[in-house]
């Protein structure tokens, strides 16, 4: 199995940005804590490959849960699946969560890898997005996490935030790079319906994000990046040398995994993806005995294919063509790469050792060129 994603789903205050199912009511988290260990092992004896090769705590704000919790769903895990001794223990944490105390007792627990949401180093930047930390504390943090032992370490980086030039850009990577992390990602503000921000824009009270400002500071970001010794390795992910998210990596290539928590996503590596009810009322009012309400699909062969080429198109390495065809046939391998034609002639993709990759002048657009490659009825 790829890994286990127990999703956290409280955060003390929503960001204008955000549309991950979250809430700001924090008094249930004891309850959820013995859902998510009752789910866990009422869905473990349905997978066939238990070697655990990582565990990654997201959300929502992980941090906000007690070590002790932490400790308790990580034990479950080990006593439902065989947890490798190599496992990537990953915990999303905001800054201002972040203490000396805090990132002893997440080691001791068996966390070895820190996500850190910093998203801006710039107190009017993180104003603008509703994030309660400032720049000097997300500093703080991240020195605080390296003076407890933590060498695995990532920072979140939003840009095309309304207002921020592009010379304020350069100096928040320069300072993500000067903390010595070994990955960052970065991803562009994005308008999502039903947010504050997508609210507050059609009130006329916020600033939209203008996507020319958007595709530039992404180019300004990968350049940066890369000359400070960081692969871009998917669209919005950079790591140096080995310290790629073995998590997030076992997504792309379409490996099984299973997801625990309200709204929750799993997928068995073939044809079933199923997913949580994003409510916590009624994800613990099933949860008591493990059974929670969920939806699922089964994917049609169509679907796998399709999904097969947006994942492996946002990877650097591309979509390896010989596999592609064995798996899916030669009829639709031809079609691939006939529908490939206009973007390989517009210099967006290019086949190299023998895998159809995205080109720098198409990074930008990943998404609308592979949706291009995709069989519709």
């Amino acid at each position: 199995m790829g890994g286990i994603y127990f999703h956290i789903p409280f955060c003390r205050r929503k960001c204008v940005y955000c549309n991950f199912f979250s809430v700001a009511d924090l008094r249930s988290r004891a309850r959820m804590v013995e859902a998510m260990a009752a789910e866990l092992s009422f869905r473990a004896p349905g997978w066939k490959d238990c070697q655990l090769r990582t565990v990654y705590f997201g959300g929502g704000t992980p941090s906000l849960l007690s070590v002790r919790d932490i400790a308790f769903l990580l034990e479950r895990a080990a006593r439902c699946f065989s947890l490798s001794p190599q496992a990537e223990i990953t915990l999303e944490a905001n800054p201002e969560d972040i203490t000396e105390e805090k990132a002893r007792a997440w080691r001791s627990v068996g966390i070895n890898r820190l996500s850190v949401g910093v998203q801006s180093f710039d107190d009017a930047a993180l104003a603008f997005m509703g994030r309660r930390h400032s720049g000097s504390e997300a500093v703080r943090a991240v020195e605080t996490l390296s003076q407890a032992g933590f060498s695995r370490i990532s920072l979140d980086l939003i840009y095309g935030v309304p207002g921020r030039s592009d010379a304020a850009l350069g100096r928040e990577i320069e300072t993500a790079v000067s903390l010595g992390v070994e990955h960052i990602s970065a991803y562009a503000l994005t308008r999502e319906a039903g947010t504050a921000w997508d609210v507050g824009i059609a009130r006329g009270r916020m600033s939209a994000a203008d996507d020319e400002m958007a595709s530039r500071q992404y180019f300004q970001v990968v350049d940066a990046l890369e000359r400070a010794g960081y692969s871009r390795y998917e669209v919005s992910n950079f790591a140096r040398p080995g310290a790629r998210s073995r998590h997030n990596s076992a997504y792309w290539s379409g490996a099984p995994y299973l997801g625990v928590g309200p709204s929750a996503h799993s997928f068995d590596g073939d044809r079933i993806r199923r997913w949580n009810v994003a409510s916590v009322g009624r994800y613990l009012a099933g949860g008591t005995g493990g059974d929670v309400p969920f939806e699922q699909e089964v994917l049609s062969p169509r679907d796998r294919r399709n999904e097969t080429v947006m994942t492996a198109l946002r990877t650097g390495e591309g979509l390896v063509l010989d596999p592609f065809a064995r798996q899916f046939g030669e009829d639709s391998f031809r079609r691939l790469l006939d529908d490939a034609r206009p973007f390989l002639e517009a210099g967006q993709l290019e086949v190299v050792d023998g895998a159809l990759r995205v080109t720098r002048a198409g990074w930008f657009f990943t998404d609308g060129i592979s949706a291009g490659l995709f069989e519709v009825d």
